[in-house]
């Protein structure tokens, strides 16, 4: 399946890399409403979180929320908003996402499972890539991940 990725070659994505086996957390460089952010790409957040900062800095007004949420080991907190159906573009690959408006203390941008479902994306942290199938009409897509 790798072999059908046409974008980037494994060469290309780890180009510059020191080690080939890599720890930590993997982010994506991502343009949000045509501004470029960092992404943590987590996959074990159920969801898709941006800070109150973040959606301020790109302009973007969420619309209220009710719901509250729960991360491991902390009390409930209650949601800032949501943002549905905004522009995401990584490397070539474009798509929709909706975001959770969440007080995040040092991220700006979390992609979870909901994100990682609805483009086909498969990770790779041993290469530090993101594989993402081509919908119709669109090419498939190896992006580099930083950790």
């Amino acid at each position: 399946m790798v072999n059908a990725f046409v974008q980037k070659s494994k060469e290309e994505a780890t180009k510059g890399k020191k080690s080939k086996k890599r720890r930590g957390l993997l982010y994506a460089t991502v343009d949000v409403a045509r501004k470029t952010q960092e992404a943590l790409v987590d996959t074990r957040a159920t969801h898709n979180f941006m800070s109150p900062r973040v959606c301020h800095w790109l302009g973007l007004k969420p619309t209220k929320d009710e719901s509250w949420f729960m991360v491991v080991n902390v009390e409930e907190r209650p949601m800032k908003g949501v943002i549905k159906n905004i522009d995401l573009r990584i490397d070539g690959w474009t798509g929709k996402a909706d975001f959770n408006i969440i007080d995040m203390d040092e991220l700006g941008l979390v992609l979870g499972m909901d994100f990682i479902e609805k483009s086909t994306a498969t990770l790779n942290p041993y290469y530090g890539v993101m594989m993402m199938a081509g919908k119709e009409g669109q090419p498939e897509w190896m992006l580099p991940l930083v950790s």
